[in-house]
């Protein structure tokens, strides 16, 4: 709801959140890559990567392009500065990479409809594609 009133996208806005809280991770005078707390819910929610996971899994659905996965990427690497448990940062950079391929698969599909478009071929694709799935059913 916030991306649609700011120019930002959502992988943006989540990776200003990521770096700002890294930042201010490394920069506090009490720093230390874990922080005991006796109550395990507490412990995990205050973590950098619980909060890191959360935002990026968060953005990921809303990602449209290659420059949201960089940024969520860019995220990850910040957090990853910060102390970001290897496991958690490893698991995000596949779900990244993942979505980062999802989108690459979409644009050469729409780049490849256009083109074939331009060469005068795409209802000849057309005709083929209604063709093969009617066979298949």
């Amino acid at each position: 709801q916030l991306a649609s009133s700011s120019s930002d996208s959502v992988a943006g806005m989540a990776k200003a959140l990521v770096v700002r809280i890294a930042e201010v991770r490394r920069s506090s005078p009490g720093f230390a890559q874990d922080v005991h707390c006796p109550v395990e819910e507490c412990e995990a929610t205050l973590s950098t990567s619980w909060v890191a996971t959360k935002l990026v899994e968060a953005a990921l659905p809303e990602c449209s392009g290659l420059d949201d996965t960089a940024a969520l990427k860019s995220a990850v690497h910040a957090v990853k500065k910060a102390g970001m448990e290897i496991v958690a940062a490893e698991r995000l950079d596949e779900l990244i990479e993942k979505a980062s391929v999802s989108i690459v698969g979409r644009l050469v599909e729409t780049e490849t409809a256009k083109v074939l478009d331009l060469c005068g071929l795409g209802k000849v694709v057309s005709a083929w594609k209604q063709w093969k799935y009617s066979h298949e059913n």
